[in-house]
């Protein structure tokens, strides 16, 4: 099965990039810089062993060498390549919670694209987050979890939510 193929049915057109779609895009890329720039700045200053892991109680139970900070910054730039060759490919192409029409076509592409991007754009900003975490807490050889669970926890709901209002708007917009 191709990939690429066009739904049967579903209009082909494209969608023009608006400006909210724009600054998320702006911003997914200032985010993947500013987590490159941190960690490079941070390696500097590591010992050469550093913990990659930590427990429950924000202990360090696993540890490697200073190079693993460039990690998460590693996989923010992989993952914001992704986003961007995705958010590139005409919207026909995505999955939607409705059926497409011509009639609701445009409609449904414009918010499709809307919530990509802004998706990518939490995504990125949970990935940096966690990255200035990670640096944080490897200088203080010990990870304050209520910190952290208070850090990723929102970022989470607020993703699952904007899903939730996403499907719930498609519908609406039907």
């Amino acid at each position: 099965m191709n990939p690429f193929r066009l739904p049967k049915g579903r209009p082909k057109f494209a969608v023009p990039i608006d400006a909210t779609q724009n600054a998320c895009i702006i911003m997914a890329w200032i985010g993947v810089a500013i987590s490159i720039a941190g960690s490079y700045l941070a390696l500097q200053y590591l010992p050469e062993t550093i913990p990659t892991h930590f427990g429950a109680a924000g202990v360090p139970d696993g540890h490697g060498s200073k190079m693993t900070i460039l990690l998460l910054p590693g996989i923010s730039l992989i993952m914001n390549f992704i986003f961007e060759f995705v958010f590139r490919l005409p919207a026909c192409y995505y999955n939607y919670p409705v059926t497409i029409t011509i009639e609701n076509a445009e409609r449904q592409y414009r918010l499709s694209k809307t919530f990509f991007s802004t998706m990518r754009v939490l995504t990125i900003c949970l990935l940096v987050i966690l990255n200035a975490v990670t640096i944080h807490a490897t200088f203080r050889q010990q990870l304050n979890v209520v910190v952290m669970l208070g850090i990723i926890f929102p970022f989470v709901a607020v993703i699952f939510v904007g899903s939730l209002l996403y499907t719930v708007k498609a519908r609406r917009l039907q």
